[in-house]
């Protein structure tokens, strides 16, 4: 079953902003992400995660990708320091539990709003308890985009 769309209105926590978005997608997997950037190539497709910014990021008359559903997170505690991969959905309050569940563990610096969804509060800069912003703290990250020859794919980052 592949990812489906849905029109409605869209809008922040602080409902200020607001978008009315052809098709809004809610893709379960990295598969399904794939298979929306196929569907809907050279059109303007933008991601949403828990809408708690006052950013107008969200704005678009096209394709919105709420990723909320990509919130899967795995503890990964082998030789060396622990380490977390989170999805891009996944939200602080979750992922906090997670790790202390997963292995007892919390992130290095937490700001003050849970709710957000870790690539919202690592893409704006989120920071807390007198440390750095939580994007500091990524060494790697998987983007979904258009390769070289226009066909959907992803990658992975992890320098620079």
């Amino acid at each position: 079953m592949g990812p489906h769309a849905e029109q409605h209105v869209v809008e922040n926590f602080g409902r200020n902003v607001r978008a009315q978005p052809r098709h809004v997608y809610r893709p379960q997997s990295e598969a399904e992400v794939l298979e929306i950037l196929a569907r809907h190539r050279g059109e303007s497709i933008r991601a949403v995660g828990s809408r708690h910014s006052w950013s107008e990021a969200i704005v678009t008359d096209g394709v919105l990708v709420d990723v909320a559903a990509l919130c899967e997170v795995q503890v990964v505690d082998d030789e060396g320091p622990s380490r977390a991969t989170a999805g891009a959905g996944c939200t602080i309050f979750r992922l906090v539990d997670e790790l202390r569940r997963q292995g007892g563990l919390t992130l290095p610096s937490l700001g003050l709003i849970n709710k957000q969804t870790i690539a919202g509060a690592t893409a704006t800069g989120t920071h807390g308890s007198g440390r750095h912003a939580l994007g500091q703290y990524i060494n790697r990250l998987r983007v979904a985009h258009y390769d070289d020859q226009g066909d959907p794919t992803i990658s992975t980052i992890d320098g620079g």
